[in-house]
């Protein structure tokens, strides 16, 4: 396709945003995000860009106030230093509820 590349008063070269290639101003449309595009690389804005839908309404039914919270209670469990019984927080270093000799004539091995 040979194009007239002459002198035309206001119409004026220019080249394609798209693909580069040069036109005449009367051949190049101005597309909608801006480019001045040639005909082969126009294109309608899609029509879902114009969807609008509601908000969420993302909230809670309630909130609780800080005075209404769960306290931690410390037992006797809770305070044993052995990482499988204490709860954190409340173990205390050395503290159990047996000592080993105790645990060792209530419960004999032999």
């Amino acid at each position: 396709m040979s194009r007239d590349w002459t002198f035309d008063p206001g119409n004026w070269n220019i080249i394609c945003d798209v693909c580069g290639q040069k036109y005449k101003a009367s051949e190049i449309k101005k597309r909608w995000d801006g480019l001045f595009v040639c005909a082969q690389d126009y294109e309608e804005r899609h029509i879902q860009d114009f969807i609008r839908v509601k908000p969420d309404k993302i909230t809670v039914p309630f909130i609780r106030k800080p005075e209404d919270t769960f306290l931690v209670t410390c037992d006797v469990w809770g305070k044993h230093s052995n990482s499988d019984y204490g709860r954190a927080d409340c173990m205390e270093v050395g503290y159990a509820l047996y000592s080993q000799q105790e645990l060792v004539s209530e419960f004999p091995l032999v």
